[in-house]
């Protein structure tokens, strides 16, 4: 089923012919499950009890180093902001983390520590090192946006990556996303969507597609025909 949206503020969608094509919102869905966890969370409390926020923290990280940031916390969801140079090996404190977001920043080295149970990863930097997160066991959804290369070959070496935005990323080996076979959805602009269709590159076992950014309407029509032909029965 084909979504048409307005041309130059959304994204195109096209879902495969599967039993599970609502795939294409997962990311609501996890921020709604996530939502649904505090309400529970917060219930539980007793009602004259009026705690800090347990379970998101966003910082302005300015010059300070991360492990600065995060001392005493223990949230599961973080937003660090504005930082010249991030390592996210110093979030290894924080144990029941499940999703960061990092905005402008100017450097990410991406080396979460196994031992961290990250699930949603999103990275917005001029520039970001991917292999350190190579092997991490719980990541199922990553998205990135740079303005230098990046390469994503190590994304191969991640066990439970199901949902990948490079849309907003300058991505040198695009092609190696055909190498994720439990990738299930995939969003890209127009650009990389016609590359990976010139390399014959398409992942083969994707359940959802997100064309995001600026596509005119023929345009978004050749890509979803394009689409459903690549992807084939199932």
């Amino acid at each position: 089923m084909d979504h048409v949206e307005d041309e130059v503020a959304r994204p195109w969608r096209i879902e495969a012919d599967i039993a599970v094509a609502i795939a294409v919102g997962l990311s609501r869905l996890r921020r709604g499950v996530e939502a649904l966890a505090e309400v529970v969370s917060a219930t539980a409390r007793p009602h004259d009890s009026q705690p800090p926020d347990l379970y998101s923290h966003s910082e302005q990280v300015g010059e300070r180093r991360i492990a600065d940031v995060v001392a005493g916390l223990d949230v599961q969801d973080l937003y660090l902001n504005e930082r010249t140079t991030l390592h996210l090996a110093e979030l290894a404190p924080l144990r029941h983390l499940r999703s960061v977001s990092i905005n402008r920043a100017t450097a990410v080295t991406a080396a979460v520590s196994p031992g961290v149970p990250v699930e949603w990863l999103s990275i917005d930097a001029a520039e970001i090192d991917l292999p350190p997160l190579s092997g991490h066991p719980t990541l199922w959804g990553l998205k990135l946006a740079s303005r230098s290369p990046v390469a994503i070959g190590a994304l191969a070496n991640l066990p439970a990556l199901a949902h990948l935005d490079l849309s907003g990323a300058h991505v040198s080996d695009l092609h190696r996303v055909a190498d994720l076979p439990g990738l299930r959805v995939l969003e890209l602009s127009l650009a990389q969507w016609r590359e990976l269709r010139e390399r014959d590159a398409l992942p083969t076992g994707l359940a959802a597609a997100a064309l995001n950014g600026f596509a005119r309407l023929k345009e978004a029509d050749e890509w979803a025909t394009w689409l459903r032909g690549a992807a084939g029965p199932r």
